[in-house]
């Protein structure tokens, strides 16, 4: 009668009591079946090991959803590998002294072994990769062991080395990235510096005060800039002109500081004799009691080669016959008040005549203080 032999997944080492025919006996049914089974239980042992382990001579790695689950798992032998889903590829070492960390080893179900993650070796390493997951979370620990948690997600520790800006705090930095951030330190530049409006932003690119909050520049419209001092406008410029809106003052307080410009004029020329002065020009100068009258400044052209003389209690002369002189001369240092006169005049220093021209001139910057 036919019979099916059902195949089992094993590998026995010997087929025991085989038959073999002799002087014309009969084989018996029996033997020869648990024969053909063990044949048959080797060739469907061969097929699973060939399924499991080998595809168009590609290994193939057992996946786990969890850790949990390969820590659990049976059946491995050392140096087999496996992955975990969202965390990598770990490697069986049986046996091994490595103490489990529940995330890069793992213990091992059914013995003294171990599962380690490939990267294990590279922790803290200067050549180690920092591993993310796709939730953001930290999947390996800082070299300096700051973080000690196995995994950290985004915003989830605000110890003060990974507070929000501390880390450029810790280093002195005040972090000025984002709106509302507020440098507290200079900004010392010394080469040039461009700030730049890029298209569509709002204006103005910058609003500058100098010293408090209201005195500075301000951008007016296109073109316009305005100057303000304690929140009023003093002036503003176009590309074509200023606009005081205040009075407007010169260089100096005038009852204290003034120029005076005094020339030959005409269109004769003198002959100055040697040792001689011509004056030019007397000036009036009122000066109050307790002052002084300094001259500041003197510029002279006198083409026919004469000096100049600036004569009041005291006298200035000069050494050639143009020039420019700033200078801090008393001529008036009496303590009274009274009017004095001022000489702007030419002096004839050599030993043989000279002569002055109509358009010869001496100016002076005169000062009471």
């Amino acid at each position: 009668m036919p019979k099916t032999l059902t195949p089992v997944n094993a590998f026995p080492a010997n087929i025991a009591n085989f038959p073999q025919a002799g002087n014309n006996e009969p084989i018996a049914i029996g033997p020869l079946e648990n024969a053909f089974q063990v044949l048959l239980n080797r060739t469907e042992n061969l097929h699973i090991r060939l399924l499991d382990n080998e595809v168009n001579g590609i290994k193939r790695v057992r996946k786990f959803v969890s850790l949990s689950e390969l820590s659990a798992a049976t059946g491995f032998s050392d140096g087999d590998v496996a992955d975990v889903e969202g965390y990598g590829r770990y490697r069986l070492y049986n046996p091994s002294g490595l103490a489990a960390d529940g995330l890069w080893i793992l213990t091992a179900t059914g013995g003294t072994g171990r599962w380690v993650h490939i990267l294990n070796s590279m922790r803290g390493a200067n050549s180690g990769l920092a591993t993310l997951t796709s939730g953001g979370r930290l999947a390996q620990s800082p070299q300096d062991g700051s973080i000690l948690t196995a995994h950290l997600a985004n915003s989830a520790v605000t110890g003060p080395k990974l507070a929000a800006g501390a880390a450029v705090a810790n280093i002195g930095y005040t972090p000025v990235n984002k709106a509302g951030d507020t440098m507290s330190g200079d900004l010392v530049n010394t080469a040039r510096m461009f700030v730049h409006r890029q298209a569509g932003a709002p204006s103005p690119a910058i609003s500058l005060a100098i010293g408090d909050e209201d005195t500075g520049f301000h951008w007016i419209s296109d073109g316009v800039i305005a100057a303000y001092g304690n929140n009023s406008e003093a002036f503003r410029f176009t590309g074509a002109q200023f606009d005081f809106k205040v009075p407007f003052t010169g260089r100096y307080d005038h009852a204290q500081r003034w120029s005076v410009n005094a020339f030959l004029g005409g269109s004769s020329s003198v002959t100055l004799q040697p040792n001689d002065t011509y004056t030019l020009c007397i000036h009036k100068v009122g000066k109050p009691s307790g002052k002084n009258l300094y001259l500041k400044r003197i510029r002279w052209r006198l083409s026919g080669a004469p000096v100049a003389r600036i004569a009041s209690n005291n006298t200035y002369t000069t050494s050639t016959n143009e020039g420019d002189d700033a200078l801090d001369f008393a001529l008036v240092t009496s303590p009274t008040s009274a009017l004095y006169n001022v000489s702007i005049q030419a002096y004839n220093s050599s030993g043989a005549p000279l002569v002055i021209n109509p358009s010869d001139s001496i100016w002076i910057e005169l000062e009471i203080r």
